[in-house]
């Protein structure tokens, strides 16, 4: 999302010296005196025309229905108007000139033998009405496979089959599942592990059979049975992406690379963690044009011509924040394609950009979370919907709901997009807000403020999950726009006492970031002086990437003994079996022991650790689960130093794993005061709920 219409109960989550004020959106200004409020997005503006303060005096129905034309795949179904019409009549009506109720359709057409591809923007009206100006005749190549996407300016969007619109008297139930699908999510619900194939079957299912006397088949996508996605929908989404990656297999679509922004980093894409937010990969590009009497029009040159004085009206996304507003800030070039409806304009599209950032970014790669409201049923993490969601945005399907880990999303939003926004304050304080003042002064704050609202409760609850204080910290005049920020790179505590690392559980078990897990077993060799390790570890959402395996003494961020370099597998696994040597004389694991996972891409910070259980000669460790900071009992004496003063590298390195040198070791007391501690603050690996409680949002 770039702005959507916010809860204006909302509060700023500001420093304590700031007052803090009701957070406002532009699109919240329902009923006030000013009713012209553009908001700037690269050369175009949205605006709020003059009828919507007639409908915000009854309150705006923000729960609205798209009725899908016959054919909706073929070219004249592209051309024949979408008609939004109440969900719930008795909820007050709904109507497209109204920029909270908007909603948008963009689609995608792709030639399957030269993988040529062209956007088209069907138009959307008011049931019962006729577009200002007949839409663009769109021209499909033999065999066109054709993908619609929507997005929606309300809270929940209902798509709705046209052949079934009399009948069903516009009835609120989504009808976008059948029982077999229900059946699934019931199963799914139960274990919430999934195969890919069991996960492409529900969404399979789980598609809206658009069909009826004369109708193609739509495969349209509204979430669940009785449970939608709110401002997202598609059709035929998972056929496009399916032979649109076909064709990029065989190289008839080449897929532009990113490319290097002015901070010197990779140009952001739509699952770049520098920029994504509560709930990524939603809404769409399209803008449409509408006249003073609450017409709509497809906008092109032509037909702001023809309307002179109509406004443009367009669905606020991530995506048109990257392609209209980052990529220009950055001086980087979005990936776009011929526009149909616009011709000589060419379009960055949500499919394409999609696309883009499935075969480009770089890891660690954004994929649709657990926590997102869209993919939550009764507020929870449903794994169908989580699936059901990716799939039409051509995301790798979750296998359980640890895969979607809303923990390890935060921890990354923090690790990238903190020290990307400090970087780049400068420049983008010299860049105009995308929603033209209304909310921030700048680039900047905007995204300050946005990214502020995605860690707090009111979002993902990066807070809660992470165990910290917001490192944004904002402050705003005396209307609520955000006029500066500060962003603390490295969070602080919860307790706010700066003290990370003291093994209480401040931050996660042992004080420290609990991202990876698995563990460790340990078995010690007196007669040869060594210890072989096998190692049992996930570290989510980081596939072919480096990482240190330590073993460190009194504490998980204690002095490291041991440190050996490893690689995660395509799967961000890695079991190898590696060595600790120069254990001579040591004949039994000491107990103050703690196996830790550390990350190099972010100078070496501790992303999992686990204290040794030490039994002997054998030890075992479960990152997660820590005992409190080991304080020799005696530090005067029953001390045992590991081979002296004899620095310790891993030998006998797993294959393509390079043995780093570890520090001096510290001296190791037989026994020590080592208790299990307790860490109510740590999350759970399913999904990252653990006691997180989420505050369902109004979608912005």
């Amino acid at each position: 999302m770039l702005t959507k219409p916010r809860d204006p109960a909302k509060m700023l989550r500001s420093s304590a010296s700031i007052r803090r004020q009701k957070r406002f959106s532009p699109l919240m200004l329902i009923g006030a005196a000013v009713t012209v409020i553009a908001m700037l997005i690269g050369v175009s503006v949205f605006v709020i025309i003059p009828r919507l303060a007639s409908h915000a005096a009854a309150g705006v129905n923000m729960n609205c229905t798209l009725i899908i034309p016959a054919n909706p795949l073929t070219a004249q179904g592209l051309a024949t108007p979408y008609q939004l019409v109440a969900t719930n009549p008795a909820q007050g009506a709904c109507h497209e000139a109204n920029i909270n109720q908007a909603a948008f359709v963009q689609a995608v057409i792709l030639d399957p033998q030269t993988g040529q591809m062209s956007a088209y923007e069907p138009v959307v009206v008011d049931q019962g009405t006729q577009p200002a100006v007949a839409p663009v005749a769109p021209q499909l190549p033999a065999g066109a496979i054709v993908g619609i996407w929507f997005g929606d300016n309300g809270t929940v969007l209902t798509l709705q089959n046209n052949a079934k619109a009399a009948a069903q008297n516009n009835d609120a139930a989504t009808q976008n599942t059948n029982a077999a699908a229900q059946q699934a999510n019931a199963n799914a619900a139960q274990n919430q592990q999934q195969t890919q194939a069991q996960a492409q079957n529900v969404v399979q299912q789980g598609q809206m059979q658009v069909a009826g006397p004369g109708m193609n088949t739509g495969n349209c996508v509204n979430g669940l049975a009785n449970s939608s996605f709110g401002q997202f929908a598609y059709c035929n989404a998972v056929n496009f992406f399916q032979t649109a990656n076909q064709l990029i297999a065989a190289g008839k679509i080449t897929i532009p690379a990113l490319g290097t922004a002015k901070d010197g980093m990779a140009c952001p894409s739509t699952r770049d963690f520098g920029i994504v937010d509560m709930d990524q990969s939603d809404n769409v590009q399209t803008q449409y044009l509408a006249t003073a009497n609450g017409q709509i029009a497809q906008l092109n040159a032509a037909n702001q011509a023809q309307l002179q004085g109509a406004t443009t009206l367009g669905n606020p996304s991530d995506n048109a924040l990257v392609s209209k507003v980052l990529d220009p800030a950055l001086g980087c070039t979005a990936f776009t394609i011929p526009d149909q409806v616009n011709p000589g304009t060419p379009t960055a599209t949500m499919p394409t950009d999609e696309l883009q950032a499935a075969a480009q970014q770089q890891p660690p790669v954004a994929l649709i979370p657990s926590m997102d409201d869209f993919v939550l049923v009764n507020g929870q993490p449903n794994l169908n919907k989580i699936n059901a969601y990716r799939a039409g945005v051509d995301q790798t399907l979750a296998a359980t709901l640890n895969d979607a880990s809303t923990t390890t999303y935060c921890q990354n939003i923090v690790n990238v997009a903190l020290p990307r926004l400090n970087l780049d304050m400068q420049n983008f304080q010299n860049v105009a807000s995308p929603d033209g003042g209304a909310t921030a002064n700048s680039l900047f704050t905007f995204l300050a403020n946005r990214l502020n609202t995605t860690l707090g409760a009111g979002g993902l609850n990066c807070v809660g999950a992470l165990n910290i204080q917001n490192p944004i910290a904002l402050t705003t005049n005396g209307n609520g726009v955000v006029t500066a920020a500060t962003i603390t790179v490295k969070p602080l505590p919860a307790n706010g006492n700066g003290n990370a690392g003291n093994g209480n559980g401040n931050t996660g078990a042992g004080g420290v970031q609990q991202v990876a897990t698995g563990g460790a077993t340990i078995n010690l060799v007196t007669a040869a002086g060594n210890a072989p390790v096998a190692l049992n570890i996930t570290y989510p959402n980081h596939p072919n990437q480096l990482i240190n395996v330590n073993v460190a003494t009194n504490s998980c961020t204690g002095t490291p003994i041991f440190t050996q370099r490893e690689n995660t597998n395509g799967n961000s696994q890695n079991m190898a079996n590696t060595v600790i040597n120069n254990l001579q004389g040591v004949q039994a694991i000491p107990n103050n022991w703690f196996f830790t996972v550390t990350d190099p891409a972010q100078n070496n910070m501790v992303v999992g650790c686990g204290s040794v259980t030490a039994n002997g000669i054998t030890g075992t460790a479960t990152l997660g689960t820590v005992a409190t900071a080991c304080i020799p009992a005696n530090p005067a004496g029953g001390t045992m130093p590991v081979a002296g003063t004899t620095p310790v590298a891993g030998m006998t390195p797993v294959a393509g794993t390079t043995p780093v040198a570890g520090a001096t070791p510290a001296t190791m007391p037989t026994t020590a005061a080592c208790a299990p501690a307790t860490n109510p603050g740590n999350q759970n690996a399913n999904g990252g709920q653990g006691t997180q409680t989420h505050h369902k949002k109004h979608h912005y």
